[in-house]
């Protein structure tokens, strides 16, 4: 827990004021608490479709953390419209990035015109901490060593294989995007920690930083909320796919 807030301190030295991308969920909660406690005036920003479930978890979040909140919600038409934008600024266009930078994209120009110039989010959690379901099928099917060994691939690869995409669509909405969390100290600590404390059998996940989180002060509700995929809560991922059908069809 003492190691979480040392991590943050250093990310928060410089502001007095964040945006955080917000979900509802244990990391952007965690992340959105503890920056608070430093003394930064912090305002959530969550974004999804209007036919998303996204916003009744980020409401609820917010009342229970007590932090100023702003939804940006979407019909399809304006999700289409920032496809080509982003596509060009995090220079991908496989259907799952893009409909992870999308919301990434609209929540930092949503940050941006509130007049933030950083917004944080609390990526690297789930790959220091086991928060993916394949991590359970890893451990029930292979065991805590390959899980380990699954857990330590995935820090590896983060930083080219997301943190690269979500850098340049926030850079691109004129915000620099600040991890918390992603800090030498925290990964280190995190490797150090076996996978039967982050991953159960049963299904659980994140099971250490869940303690953790509620040792600071983090409402259990929250602590104990389980993981929702940004993609797919705030709808993004359902807008592109239908699109892609209906483009797909022969005339």
């Amino acid at each position: 827990a003492d190691n979480l807030l040392k991590c943050f301190e250093e990310c928060a030295v410089d502001l007095s004021s964040v945006a955080v991308g917000f979900s509802g969920g244990l990391d952007s909660s965690l992340t959105a608490m503890l920056l608070d406690r430093l003394g930064l005036d912090v305002v959530l920003v969550s974004v999804g479709v209007r036919s998303s479930k996204a916003f009744e978890a980020a409401e609820r979040g917010a009342e229970l953390l007590g932090l100023p909140y702003t939804l940006v919600s979407l019909g399809e038409e304006e999700v289409l419209e920032l496809l080509k934008p982003v596509s060009d600024a995090v220079e991908v266009d496989d259907l799952m990035d893009l409909s992870i930078a999308l919301p990434l994209y609209r929540a930092a120009l949503e940050s941006s015109r509130m007049g933030f110039r950083v917004m944080a989010l609390g990526q690297g959690l789930d790959e220091m901490f086991g928060g993916y379901a394949r991590y359970v099928h890893t451990y029930r099917s292979r065991g805590p060593k390959e899980t380990a060994m699954e857990l330590l691939k995935d820090i590896i690869r983060s930083p080219e294989r997301n943190f690269a995409r979500d850098f340049k669509a926030c850079m691109s909405a004129g915000v620099e995007l600040r991890l918390p969390a992603v800090d030498e100290r925290l990964i280190s600590l995190s490797l150090s920690i076996p996978p039967d404390f982050k991953v159960s059998a049963n299904g659980g996940r994140k099971l250490v930083l869940r303690k953790a989180a509620e040792k600071l002060g983090l409402p259990t509700e929250l602590a104990e909320r389980p993981k929702k995929a940004i993609q797919y809560e705030t709808g993004f991922y359902k807008v592109l796919i239908k699109t892609l059908r209906k483009d797909a069809r022969p005339c």
